[in-house]
């Protein structure tokens, strides 16, 4: 039977096994049901035969008790109605046993002992209800006594006979439900071993079928794999022998062809691969000489490049030095630098400027475009405050905007986001975008400009983008025409080009650059109505850094400039110690052209001083009534003569104390001639340096450049030295110390970075900021190269005297030491820096509706302390007061000397209470702070007076603020003094 097993298809083995134990599983279901049938049938009897019966025996029980409570109740009570309810109640009770008993005796399964007992129970209830029936009729006749006799006598007896029979009853009746229990408990226990039996059957031959299954099957599949396994290692004789008629023995078969055809195709393959080597090799062969002539075309290619990159760097610099030139002078000319121009050749010359730079502006778009194709564009990636950039974008686009009448707006925020960007690229994106939004606006239009750092998800993680926006109110784009803004040399209309101007060049390199940068760009326009362009670029997933803003930059850029002062006259005061030395450097100096005026003694000299104002001073130590030197500490004191050179002439040596009083030089007797003129000829470069704030170096090997920028900074009265090449700037650096140096970078022998390079390795030379001035093209390299002495780059392709003169304003605030913009006794800002960012603030505050206050601190009493103590120790007070207040004071406050013994502070974004509070401060810390004094073993003490004033409550103008707080700071030393008073306006 087995071996027929064997022989049959894998499906039918399979449907055997299923059938037989679904058939099993049949039988067993059948005996169960036919199981649990039983239990049911005898569950069904025993409620029915035993607990129907044993229920009817306690309801006659239960009739019994209740009909002997009523008869007793019935004698007791005299109620007839009562009487009659209770009477009909005792024959309804007899009725009820009645039927009790017959139902009882229906049942089939009554016991023989149950049966023998029924007639006794019936004949003793019988006569138990006969017996009340006669006490009813007793208690009815009135004899009530007679009735309870009866009931308590012959009636207890009668109704105990018929209880003990019913109470045999009910136990014959539980011992046959006890009994019926013990049967269904046999029964039970005969279908759980039943149950046990077959389910233990039905397991041992499922098993027994599985395994005859799975050795049909399995061992047939182990034998096909191994079989496989040592063909695929490479016996390829190897065959499966398994005999059987299923899908396994068909598999063996075809396996068993595969194998012949393989081994056969193998041998084939042997023959054909010794074939394909050879023409591989062949082919190999051909691939490399192909390869070595591919090296050699990669090398020429390379080189072509490199000759490419070198033309467009040499193109860049050949193109844009006499372009800028061009640009340079044209723009002096308009400005009448020079005189006055007639209206036509006002016209042309403006032809020439504008021409320049639309030219100037192409090349540097198509240089750019070419670059970015070639794939030589790189990016610097810097951290950098958005205000930075915006704001030196703004202020050379405002005074565009403001030619046209076109409002501009620009979102400000006390606090710049730190972006990472290359900085100059950013910056030509926004100028093409806002420039366009200038070019293409109506007159009287308005711009906006809005930016943001939005969070985004990006994945799993959150990336930080910075969105920028540029909305005008020009003349928009139509829907049709948007895709092709972006295109290179695209022009949507020639007559809005002709009109207009424009290459087509600025979209497509924005585009570009933003690209680049791995943003997007994109547009929305209503044509006639204006457009706005938007771009996003990602800035990472760091936390996004803030830096106080430097937006104010924006406005002290749009101020106007400074003009020159007049010339200081060539006047030296001299006072020495004998008339003869005073004849002698008159004459000295009388020979060279200057005018010389001589002081009798050291009283004279500070009088002529305050008077005459001259270039210098000449003075000796001896003097008569005023030694030298208190003159010299006099004349540094007083905001006059502070700025004043004065040169010491002594015969003895003490250059030390004369340089820390103020001295400019100091020259020992006899003294030399040639010093003498050397050092006042110093004095006259410098004498620059004292009205404006830098000495500026020009080194350029190209002579318009100098030119150019000699016309540019002597226009604006600072002191220029040009140098034609590195060696000579080199050596004026050194000797002449300027506070700038403006350099360019390709210049032959000695280029820009070599002279960067030497003026590092000179203590002279190596703090002095330097300002790269160029056409070259500044890649990562030459960043690291110049080092951090450069303070800016300014390329010469987009160079304009606005340009050049904001990055000395910039430098002179931060260098104000080098700007002669620090007090020399207390090493405060002086009045000088006071006013420039007096200006500054003024600004910022009627741009933005800012306010700040400003104090001045005047010493009670000043003059007498140093009538007392001396001069020397008034220094020390003044220096301790100085520093008192500076520590004071918030780092955002500025403190100045104003001259003399007074002092300002200029509190920003404060009102005029709270700066009130501050000023209360600090009268009361220098009220108890112990200052200098002579003949005071632990100081002496001092008071202020302080005065209170803001912008814009108490004044329209710097003027008018300074008038009205020196006003109230005297009102409040007359007033007694150490007090703080508030300006308010009269009336």
């Amino acid at each position: 039977m087995l071996k027929v097993f064997y022989q049959y298809k894998i499906s039918r083995k399979i449907a055997v096994v299923f059938i037989t134990l679904l058939s099993m599983m049949m039988i067993g279901g059948i005996v169960g049901l036919y199981n649990a049938l039983q239990i049911t049938k005898v569950a069904a009897g025993l409620y029915t035969d035993f607990f129907v019966r044993q229920d009817t025996l306690a309801s006659i029980d239960r009739e019994m008790l209740t009909a002997r409570q009523e008869i007793h109740l019935y004698i007791t009570i005299t109620d007839a109605i009562s009487k009659q309810y209770l009477e009909r109640s005792i024959l309804a009770h007899d009725e009820k046993i009645q039927r009790l008993l017959l139902e009882h005796l229906k049942h089939e399964k009554v016991s023989e002992g149950e049966a023998e007992f029924y007639s006794p129970f019936k004949k003793a209830w019988t006569n138990y209800h006969a017996l009340l029936t006669g006490t009813i009729k007793i208690s009815n006749e009135g004899n009530i006594k007679r009735a309870v006799t009866v009931l308590q006598s012959d009636g207890a007896t009668r109704f105990k006979q018929a209880m003990d029979i019913l109470q045999v009853l009910l136990t014959e009746e539980k011992g046959s439900a006890h009994n019926a229990y013990l049967k269904v408990g046999e029964f039970s226990q005969m279908i759980k071993w039943m149950t046990v039996g077959l389910t233990a059957f039905a397991i041992i031959f499922s098993i027994w079928l599985w395994s005859i299954l799975t050795r049909s099957i399995v061992k047939p599949i182990e034998a096909l794999e191994g079989s496989a396994r040592k063909i695929a290692d490479g016996d390829l004789r190897e065959r499966v022998s398994i005999v059987s008629k299923d899908e396994i023995g068909d598999l063996s078969e075809e396996f068993n062809k595969m194998a012949e055809n393989l081994e056969q195709s193998y041998s084939t393959l042997e023959k054909k691969v010794a074939e394909r080597t050879e023409t591989i090799r062949t082919a190999n062969e051909e691939l490399q000489r192909k390869k070595h002539e591919m090296e050699i075309l990669n090398e020429e290619l390379i080189k072509a490049n490199k000759m490419k990159s070198q033309f467009l760097a040499n193109v860049s610099h050949e193109l844009r030095t006499p372009l800028n030139s061009i640009m340079g002078f044209s723009e002096l000319l308009i400005e009448r630098t020079f005189g006055e121009l007639n209206d036509k050749q006002n016209q042309y010359v403006n032809y020439i400027h504008s021409s320049g730079n639309h030219l100037l502006h192409l090349i540097n778009n198509i240089l750019d475009l070419s670059k970015i194709e070639a794939g030589k564009l790189e990016l610097h990636i810097e951290e950098f405050p958005l205000a930075d950039a915006l704001a030196e974008v703004l202020a050379s686009t405002k005074p565009l905007a403001h030619k046209k009448g076109i409002d501009m707006d620009c979102k400000i925020t006390p606090v710049s986001p730190v972006i990472k960007m290359d900085k100059p690229k950013l910056k030509q994106i926004m100028l093409n975008l806002i420039s366009n939004a200038i070019k293409f606006n109506k007159e009287d239009g308005k711009i906006n400009i809005d930016w943001d750092i939005v969070e985004e998800p990006r994945g799993t993680i959150i990336e930080k983008v910075f969105y920028f926006s540029i909305k005008d109110t020009g003349i928009g784009i139509k829907n049709e025409d948007i895709p092709r803004i972006f295109k290179e040399f695209e022009q949507l209309d020639p007559s809005i080009t002709r009109e207009y101007g424009g290459t087509g060049l600025g979209l497509s390199l924005t585009k570009k650059l933003i690209e680049l940068h791995n943003g997007r760009i994109w547009v929305d326009s209503e044509y006639s109505r204006g457009a706005t362009f938007s771009f996003a670029i990602p800035q990472g997933t760091e936390e996004q850094k803030l830096v106080t803003s430097n937006m104010t930059q924006l406005s002290t850029a749009m101020l106007p400039l400074q003009g020159s002062e007049p010339l200081l006259p060539s006047t030296i005061l001299i006072a020495c110690e004998s008339e003869n030395l005073n004849e002698l450097i008159k004459v000295y100096l009388e020979q060279h052209g200057y005018t010389v005026e001589l002081a009798s003694d050291g009283i004279d000299v500070l009088g002529k001083a305050r008077v005459l104002k001259p270039f210098a001073i000449i003075i000796g130590i001896k003097l008569q009534k005023k030694d030298g030197w208190d003159v010299l500490k006099e004349l540094k004191i007083s905001q006059e003569t502070s700025e004043t050179p004065v040169i010491i002439v002594s015969s003895s040596n003490n250059e030390e104390l004369g340089f820390s009083l103020g001295a400019v030089d100091y020259l020992v007797k006899p003294i030399s001639k040639d010093k003498l003129l050397y050092t006042l000829n110093k004095l006259s470069f410098m004498s620059k340096v004292k009205r404006h704030p830098f000495s500026i170096l020009a080194i350029d090997d190209e002579p318009q450049a100098l030119e150019l920028l000699g016309d540019i900074l002597e226009k604006e009265g600072f002191g220029v030295l040009k140098a034609s090449n590195g060696e000579d700037g080199v050596r004026l650096a050194i000797e002449r110390d300027p506070d700038l140096i403006i350099l360019d970078l390709m210049m032959p022998r000695i280029s820009g970075f070599d002279v960067v390079e030497k003026l590092k390795a000179h203590p002279a030379a190596k703090d002095i900021p330097i300002i790269i001035f160029t056409a070259k093209d500044i890649t990562v390299d030459d960043k690291i190269k110049l080092g951090d002495n450069i303070t800016n780059i300014l390329k010469k392709a987009s160079f304009t005297r606005n340009n050049l003169l904001n990055e000395i304003r910039k430098l002179e605030m931060a260098y104000p030491l080098r700007a002669r913009m620090i007090d020399p006794l207390t090493r405060v800002f002086n009045y000088k820096y006071f006013s420039y960012l007096l200006v500054q603030e003024i600004a910022r505050s009627k741009r933005y509706g800012l306010p700040f206050s400003l104090l001045m601190i005047d010493v009670d009493r000043f003059q007498a302390y140093n009538s007392k103590n001396g001069t020397l120790l008034g220094n020390e007070v003044l220096i301790h007061l100085a520093k008192l207040l500076e520590n004071n004071i918030r780092k955002a406050d500025c403190l100045v000397r104003y001259g003399g013994d007074e002092f300002l502070v200029i509190l920003p974004n404060i009102t005029k209470d709270a700066s009130a509070a501050v000023a209360e401060k600090l009268r009361i810390r220098v009220e108890n702070h112990l200052f200098p004094a002579a003949d005071a073993k632990g100081g002496e003490r001092i008071t202020v007076s302080i005065g209170v004033a803001a912008f814009p409550s108490d004044a329209r103008e710097a003027d008018e603020l300074l008038a009205n707080l020196s006003k109230i700071t005297k009102t409040a030393f007359q007033n007694g003094g150490n007090r703080v008073t508030i300006y308010k306006e009269e009336g």
